[in-house]
Order: C-alpha cells, then structure tokens, then sequence
C-alpha cells in the first residue's frame, strides 16, 4: 500500500503546506508508504495564474483597485469550476462566468472576451495533467488525497477525476477544512461532492492525522463523508497504532513527529513551516477556524524548537512561519527559547494586536527572539465593529501596538475587512483614518472583503437550517448565482439579504485601497513590490530585519502571499 498526498492549486507557496507534511511525518513514523507533491510549486501553473488576474482586469480595468490578487482567488476557482463542468454547454456556460465575474453586482461584461479566459484554462490544465501523469508514474499509489480547500476544489476534483479514469482501483480522497469557508462535515455543500464526484471516494473533514491512516489502510467506506466523529471507532482499529484521542482530537499534540518535507522542493519556499497550536483561543466572529479545529491545544514551546532545529539543519534555512492562528499565547516563551537555544532563527506569525504589545519590553523581547513578522489582523478600527466581531481589543490598542512593533523593527502586515454587516460609513471612516495616521507604521496593508457562507443549525433561513445567532438568521440571505447553475459550481454560493451589499462591499473596499496607496503604505504581491516595500521598510525603521522576499516559484513576477500560508 502507497498513499499519494497532493496540494493542488492554487494556495500559496509561501511555506510548505503543513497539513500534508504533518500527515506524512506521522503516517512514516508508524511505518506507512506515503508520498506527498505541491503543485503550487510548478512556475507554469503561477504564472498562469498571474496571467489570469492580468486578463481579469484587462477586460474590467476598475477591478485593478479592488486588491484583485486577494479578492480574486475565490472567483478563480468558482470560474474554473464553471469551465470544467459546462465545457459542453457553451452558452450555459458564458452566462455563469458573467454572474461570477460581475462581482461588484453592477458589472456587465462582453462574453466575446472570455475565450480569454479560456485559453488560460487550456494550459493550466494541460499543465496539471502533466504533472498528475508524472506523479503517477513515480509513486504508482494505490491510495491518492488531495487537499480540500475554497480555492483548491476545482483543481482537486479534476485532479482525483484523472487518476480515476485511469487507474479505477486507486482510492481516491478530499481532505481538509472544507469546500467554501465554515462548510464542515455537516454542510450540504460538502456532501453535494460524493453526489455530484462519483470519482471521489471518501471525503474527510477536520484534524487528518488518524483519518488519513485509516485511509491508508482502507478502512474507509465509498462514498461518505468522514470527520471526527468517526476518529474514535477508527482509531481503535489495532491496525492504526493510533495516538490517544479526546473527542476525536489528538489529546496531545507534542507527541506528534516533525514534519516530514520529503518529496517537496524547498527551495520554491521562502520560509519552512511549523506550528505550536491547534485552533484558536478567541471567537472572533467573522472566523471559522475554532469551526474546523473544534477546541485549542498548545504544545510546549521545546517541542517546536525540536523541531525548528531538526528543519532548520536538514534543509539549510533559518526563516520559519508559524502556521498558528495567533502566536500571542506562546510568542513570549519561544522568544525566550530562541535565545536560551542559540538558535539562528527568524519568524513570522499572526498576532492579536492586544494589551501584551502594549508594552515596549515585551515587544522589544519578541523581536530579539527572532520574530520579523507579525501580521495582524486589524479588521476594522470602528470601536463598535470590533465589539460586533468579539475582537476583544481597541482601535488604541491596536495602534500602539503598531507603533511599538514598528520601533521594534518587526515588519506589521495588517489584514482589514471591507464591508462587515454591523459596520456603517462612519465606522468604516476609522478605518481610513487609522491607516493615514499609522502609514509610516504599517509594513503592508492586505483589505479584503466580508466573505459570507451560511452556518449550520437548526434556524430555517431560505430553505438551509443554519445556526440560531447567526448572521443569516438577523439578516437573512439569497442565492448568489441561479439555482441553475448549483451542480456545476457544486457549492452553493449565497449572500446576505442586504440591500446592494455587494456593491457597498467592493466600493468600501476600492476606497479603502486608493486610501492604503495616498498613504504610501505597501501592499505587495510581486518581486518588485516585495523589494520596494523592504526598502521602505528599512528606511523608516533601522533596527529591520527583513524578512524573504519572494520563493523560488516566485521568480517572474508570480503572485505569492495572497492568503495565510498553511495547509
């Protein structure tokens, strides 16, 4: 028995993808044969992606100030979804791509430009046929998983569709968070796969590590969806070797190997990647990761300097991100670690701008222990807002924050939201007005906009039981795309029943950019914009030190960085 692991595209090659490595070192360490690949790693398939956003706002030159490369990945894949499913339905099949791409809700585009569009899915997919074909050959597996992503599902399927034409008994597999953001084991949207995908075998939702053996070993039924629930009947199998579970959770995560790289390319990476924690220890309300990972764990802060040693000696690097929800709670103590070790490191994290990085010393402390980076997820400086959204901090906090890792030397990427459902004009100005007064502050700013996806509960709300407080019960919500077109998308794609609500979302969002670019503040996707907001960076904050640039795929002005880097 051999199991293939893929990631196919498109998410980011910033680091290599953590959940198929993790699988993979804990799959060898109990004697499996598996195999793992990152398509995202291929320079032809980014480029092509590039060339892509390039046609895009080509054909739509007002999306070039919507921040195309972070708004745009979730039509990508909706329109390439579209492309796979009506190659035979032509004229259904520009309509669809006209509702997807209208994304502002008042943009009617020329169908004659789409065959654009198509030629571009021509060789992507020409592209990843190669690939599939060559990582058949290699590996010859008898078992073939695929990572389960928003904007990896189309890839994935067409992927698993290819082997199974070709090799019908190989197992094949979908495999993490879900379909769409907040779709989990339970959505309707993740079971419409095994109807509408006869070709992919099992699905499996949530922590993959026990689910992934059974896989392995084919304990798995066709045609279910499996989540954690099942990891307790599983993983006594005797077969598995299995670790300790609590409800269907690894009980200890400290107990788990270092992540196996093998059969990845490191150089394509500017960083290597590990994790202290699972799941997040706040609720923020627009966030679905306390969804899929169910409750937070933390292993010691020596464990992950195992393993940042054993990496950092094995491939030769020193530049590592930390793929944590947030590193507030053990930033301090693998600072102090760092030191303590004489370890050469440098990271880069997500952090909760609150009280702790109010405080000089303490920043100045993480900085010394190796931090670089820390991206912070602002969202809005609206005081209201951030109550709306749980955030449990302020827009003063927030700011000194800022300020504090800014004279550190830590390089601030800060991630907005456009367009949350609580949030009016005057709210929304906070946000401009902090970004002004913060510019010289803030290494990059990255706005995006509030992405929607309907909960499940027990509320009736437009045919969909969805949960009790949430927004879709307070606001209630309406298909996005004509019910026509819900087997070919697979997902169903709904919006909130606001007035005009995409078009406020893209306007905030077009407004929030022109202001991010007034003020000077970086907001890179390139090499060439990598480098300039370094040199600003440097300029203004001397005790910088820079973090890479771009990865190896990166090369030739490809995209990277569009969203977190995990896996």
């Amino acid at each position: 028995m051999h199991t293939l692991l893929m990631m196919a595209p498109f998410w980011d090659p910033y680091c290599p993808p953590l959940g198929i490595t993790s699988i993979q070192g804990y799959l060898r360490e109990r004697g499996r044969s598996v195999g793992i690949f990152d398509f995202n790693t291929d320079k032809d398939v980014w480029r092509l992606q590039r060339a892509y956003f390039d046609t895009l706002v080509d054909i739509m030159p007002k999306a070039r100030g919507w921040n195309i490369m972070r708004l745009g990945p979730d039509y990508f894949a909706r329109h390439q979804m579209a492309w796979l499913r009506l190659s035979d339905k032509p004229e259904k099949y520009r309509e669809l791509v006209g509702h997807i791409l209208n994304i502002d809700g008042r943009t009617e585009l020329d169908p004659d430009q789409f065959h654009r569009f198509d030629a571009i899915f021509e060789r992507i997919y020409s592209r990843l046929d190669q690939i599939v074909d060559e990582q058949m050959a290699q590996h010859r597996p008898t078992t073939v998983g695929c990572t389960l992503l928003t904007t990896t599902l189309p890839a994935s399927v067409h992927i698993l569709k290819r082997i199974k034409d070709r090799f019908p008994d190989v197992r094949t597999a979908l495999g993490g968070p879900g379909p769409i953001m907040g779709a989990g084991a339970d959505s309707p949207d993740t079971h419409r796969i095994l109807e509408l995908c006869p070709w992919v075998d099992h699905v499996i939702i949530g922590e993959g590590e026990v689910l992934t053996d059974a896989l392995h070993h084919g304990l798995l039924e066709p045609g279910r969806v499996y989540s954690l629930k099942d990891v307790p009947r599983l993983g006594a199998d005797p077969r598995l070797k299995a670790t300790t579970v609590r409800q269907g959770l690894i009980k200890d995560i400290a107990s788990l190997p270092t992540p196996d790289y093998t059969g990845l390319d490191i150089s394509r990476y500017s960083n290597l990647s590990i994790g202290v924690t699972r799941g997040c220890a706040y609720h923020c309300a627009f966030c679905y990761e306390t969804t899929f990972w169910k409750r937070y764990r933390k292993r010691p802060v020596d464990g992950a300097i195992r393993d940042m040693r054993t990496l950092s000696e094995r491939h030769d690097r020193k530049n590592f991100f930390m793929c944590d929800s947030l590193a507030n709670l053990f930033a301090e103590d693998l600072a102090e670690a760092v030191m303590s070790e004489g370890l050469d490191i440098r990271w880069d994290a997500y952090l909760r701008a609150d009280a702790p990085l109010m405080d000089p010393k303490f920043v100045q402390h993480i900085a010394d222990g190796g931090m670089v980076r820390a991206r912070i997820g602002v969202e809005s400086a609206d005081e209201e807002t951030l109550l709306a959204m749980n955030k449990k901090t302020t827009a003063e906090v927030m700011g000194v924050a800022v300020q504090n890792l800014a004279d550190a030397g830590i390089e601030t990427s800060t991630l907005w939201i456009a367009g949350f459902p609580t949030e009016d004009e005057a709210g929304f100005q906070h946000s401009l007005d902090f970004l002004r007064a913060q510019a010289d502050n803030i290494y990059a700013a990255d706005p995006w906009i509030f992405i929607f996806h309907p909960t499940t509960g027990t509320e009736p709300v437009f045919g969909r039981l969805v949960g009790e407080n949430s927004f879709e019960a307070q606001y209630g919500m309406r298909r996005l795309y004509p019910e026509e077109f819900d087997d070919a998308l697979i997902v169903q794609y709904y919006e909130l029943d606001i007035p005009d609500v995409m078009a406020m979302k893209v306007d905030r969002l077009e407004r929030m950019c022109a202001v991010i670019t007034e003020a000077g503040i970086p907001n890179p996707y390139s090499m060439k914009e990598w480098r300039a907001a370094n040199r600003r960076w440097q300029e203004r904050h001397r005790k910088s030190r820079a973090t890479p640039m771009v990865s190896g795929v990166a090369s030739g002005d490809a995209a990277l960085d569009a969203t977190a880097a995990g896996g």
